[in-house]
């Protein structure tokens, strides 16, 4: 039975991240993608261009996911809750979908797809520009230490949170990132209080 357009996406998205979670980027091929799907290679070439819109179209779904589970959780009153809720959140997204762990953070992707770069640095320069707004806010009000740029903490919390997932990664999802990440950022909110 044929299938929609939008379905036949999704499912070459899906067959993308489950190649991605079980092997990692370099067994990410239009010839095994389409094997997961149970469709030609010529069918994928219908729905997506190369292996580069492929991993385009996993960035974007990685962004609107993500950005829909961040999207309350800066809102309150207190800025070292909100940052350590954004952390914490990070942390639960790639807890529950560990193959954009290998998506999002590793170099080889840079290497390998140049294309899909500039996408990757935007959404990192977005989380990085918003922490930036919510510590400088926080200095102008009092409640976190003003003797620090704004952006190096920022980079700080974004590192933090890059090195963490990746060692997460590396260890084979040994141990408990959202334990981790609560004692990293208990540690971090410590460290900004006034």
């Amino acid at each position: 039975m044929r299938q929609s357009t939008k379905n036949r996406k999704e499912q070459i998205i899906r067959a993308a991240l489950s190649l991605i979670r079980e092997s990692g980027l370099k067994k990410l091929t239009i010839k095994n993608i389409s094997r997961q799907v149970g469709i030609s290679e010529q069918a994928i070439y219908r729905h997506f261009e190369n292996k580069a819109a492929i991993i385009t179209a996993l960035i974007l779904h990685f962004n609107q996911t993500l950005s829909a589970a961040l999207q309350d959780v800066s809102k309150g009153q207190n800025v070292l809750m909100n940052i350590s809720n954004i952390i914490l959140a990070h942390l639960a997204y790639f807890k529950d979908h560990p193959e954009m762990a290998a998506l999002v953070y590793p170099e080889e992707v840079f290497r390998a797809e140049p294309l899909i770069r500039p996408q990757i640095e935007a959404t990192i320069e977005k989380r990085i520009k918003t922490i930036t707004q919510m510590v400088h806010l926080a200095q102008q009000n009092k409640t976190i230490k003003s003797d620090f740029d704004p952006e190096n903490i920022a980079l700080i919390i974004f590192g933090s949170i890059r090195i963490l997932i990746t060692n997460w990664r590396f260890s084979g999802f040994s141990f408990d990132l959202l334990k981790k990440g609560k004692s990293l950022t208990d540690d971090l909110c410590s460290m900004l209080k006034i």
